[in-house]
């Protein structure tokens, strides 16, 4: 039989300290903690297909009824959303003297179950 080599089970090998492999793992938890929030933070944040549709629909709705002038309430289904127009007078913080009177148009799109998606107010002026 050959002699085992004792020598090299003996040997000191370089290793690292316990401060450093402390330092190491805070360095990675740190890290592994900020990518967690931005990954939350990014798909919590509420943007949706179908609050950018809602959003997209409305503005439709709107540029229509700027267009053809439909000052008045209403409620319509349109793609299984609801759209709402409610129209109220505008009452400025600075009183303002003039003869026009000034409307406040709010535009808002809910799902079916009466959960908001999205809401737009828009200011017109009537001679």
């Amino acid at each position: 039989m050959a002699p085992v080599n004792t020598n090299r089970f003996t040997q000191k090998l370089p290793a690292s300290t316990l401060v450093e492999a402390v330092i190491a793992l805070v360095i990675l938890l740190t890290s592994l903690t900020a990518t967690i929030t931005m990954v939350s933070n990014m798909y919590g944040d509420g943007v949706t297909k179908p609050g950018v549709e809602a959003h997209i629909r409305l503005c439709e709705y709107k540029d229509e009824t700027l267009q053809n002038k439909l000052y008045t309430d209403e409620r319509k289904e349109v793609n299984g959303l609801i759209l709402e127009r409610k129209i109220s007078p505008y009452q400025p913080s600075i009183p303002v003297n003039s003869k026009s009177q000034l409307l406040q148009l709010r535009f808002t799109a809910y799902t079916p179950l009466g959960d908001t998606l999205s809401t737009q107010l828009r200011l017109i002026v009537l001679e």
